[in-house]
């Protein structure tokens, strides 16, 4: 991945950012895919495969659009269901894909896990990894949204946490010191 993300002449290929993109949304779709069939057994076409990643891709860059008039969720709430761009100079984690202030993927983790962890547990390991990698491609100012609220309230939290992300709640907090400011929001489901 080092070479789609951090190569200096990379970067500097806007046109490419399409391409890059949807390697990730493959990249991610036969993860998911491998989960699927590992798991359930539910297997899919290549075909099928690449075209579930391409409508996948389409669909989060139409969600994205920054033109486009805010829908109201069904329960009447004020929340837009556009994605909202961090302020200058930061970069946004929604735990395992990193967003520049214009909606452009800087980068996007997948990791394989042995064994099986509950909700809780894989999207708090999602949120270090994804801490982690920001500080790796040298982030310092770092905006985190999650729709997981027990993840983002243990980074609330100041007292010894013995719970089943405890530990790895701890490790993200020493990566958020080093960096210059990191701020966190909880998003509903619907809308991260």
């Amino acid at each position: 991945m080092h070479c789609i993300w951090q190569c200096p002449k990379a970067k500097h290929v806007e046109g490419e950012v399409r391409e890059i993109e949807l390697f990730a949304g493959i990249a991610w779709w036969i993860w998911r895919h491998r989960n699927n069939a590992f798991h359930w057994g539910k297997e899919l076409q290549a075909s099928e495969l690449f075209h579930k990643a391409v409508e996948w891709m389409e669909e989060w860059s139409n969600a994205n659009v920054k033109d486009q008039k805010p829908l109201q969720s069904s329960d009447n709430d004020a929340d837009s269901l556009i994605w909202e761009a961090p302020p200058p100079s930061w970069i946004k984690l929604h735990f395992d894909v990193v967003l520049d202030e214009f909606g452009r993927m800087q980068g996007a983790l997948v990791d394989p896990v042995d064994g099986t962890l509950s909700l809780l547990a894989t999207e708090a390991g999602a949120l270090r990894y994804g801490i982690l990698y920001c500080k790796e491609l040298g982030f310092t100012r770092v905006e985190i949204e999650g729709d997981v609220l027990n993840v983002l309230k243990a980074l609330d939290s100041n007292g010894f946490d013995l719970s089943e992300i405890g530990a790895v709640i701890e490790g993200v907090k020493h990566v958020m010191v080093e960096m210059e400011m990191v701020k966190w929001k909880h998003v509903r489901k619907k809308y991260n």
